[in-house]
This record gives structure tokens, sequence and C-alpha cells, in this order.
């Protein structure tokens, strides 16, 4: 190898190292994709705080707070879902092997009819003010479609949507899902 051959051979080598420190960061962004893991596929779950606070007979509405991360990157907290915590009457929470109680049920505030606020009322129910539907509390009886008319038809094809909740060491665990408004059955969105 000749010297003008080795200088070529150097040079080649050395632009190779900028053009992989230059290349790498502008070609991560593009990749990042690829080289991600993929997620698991669970749903966000929200400590919404300890089940004494919930009083027997009681609606308390709350807002799941959610805090992502975005690479390397933790996302400031942001409201996720406003959702509603029934407890019906029973002075004692009964709680089985896997967490769940009969006497705790956690609601989606999106109306099943195309996806409003619904507001709470002691003597009304619950509300859409979008449409006018109507929700009563005692959808945790056999056979109650929880819908309710009044004076006409109730424009939501279903009953309002309810969340998977758990009691974790005394606190109540709710899993975070939108579901698509306007459909008969309650469907997640992706």
């Amino acid at each position: 190898m000749n010297r003008r051959s080795f200088l070529v051979w150097v040079n080649g080598v050395l632009g190779g190292i900028v053009g992989l420190l230059v290349g790498v960061p502008l070609l991560g962004p593009l990749l990042d994709p690829l080289i991600r893991k993929q997620g698991s596929g669970e749903r966000p779950r929200v400590d919404v705080g300890p089940v004494d606070q919930f009083q027997p007979g009681t609606v308390t509405q709350t807002m799941l707070v959610t805090s992502k991360m975005d690479g390397p990157i933790q996302m400031p907290p942001r409201p996720e879902l406003g959702v509603f915590v029934v407890r019906d009457t029973a002075k004692n929470l009964e709680v089985d092997s896997e967490g769940r109680s009969p006497n705790l049920k956690v609601l989606s505030r999106e109306c099943p009819h195309l996806g409003c606020n619904v507001d709470y009322d002691k003597t009304q129910g619950f509300v859409c003010p979008c449409h006018n539907s109507r929700f009563t509390t005692d959808f945790a009886k056999a056979g109650s479609k929880q819908r309710m008319t009044s004076g006409g038809t109730n424009p939501s094809p279903r009953r309002m949507d309810t969340l998977e909740a758990r009691v974790v060491d005394g606190r109540l665990v709710v899993e975070v899902v939108h579901f698509r408004p306007g459909r008969p059955q309650p469907e997640p969105r992706s």
C-alpha cells in the first residue's frame, strides 16, 4: 500500500465515523418506532384514593389523572377521564379475592350517546345536558337497564359505561378506558 492509498483509506474511515456521529441523531427519530418496545397493550390504571372517602349511599365525581412516558421523558400529569364512583348503601365494603367490590361501581362521565359529559343530580339521577339522556343509580340490580326516559325517549343506545375497578391495599384503582359513543354495546377505543 503506498502513501496515497493509505491516506485515502484513513480519510474514508474518518469520514465514515463523522457521518455516523452526525447521522445517528438524525436517523434516531425516524427509526424510533421500529426500535422502541411495543406496549404491552395494557390500559393505564389510576389510584383514585382510599376507599374510605367514598361513603355508603353516595355518588362522588372525580377525575382520572394519568402521566405517560414519551421515550425517556416523563410527561406532566394530565386529566384523562371524568368518572363517578357510586357506592351502595351497605355499611361494610365487600371485596372478593381479586379486589372487586359489588358495593362500588365506577362509571365513565362520557355519555354513551354522543360523548358529552354527564352530570349528576340527587333528584334526577345522571343527566346528559346535550340531548337529555337520563340514567339511574340502580344499575347494580339484576335486569336493570339503568336508562330512564322522561316524557319521551332516551337517545342513548346503552347504559352508562362501567370501568374496571379494584380495591388494592384499601385504595380504589381504576382502569382508564374510553368507549365509542353511539354504539349499542360498549366498544373500547384503541
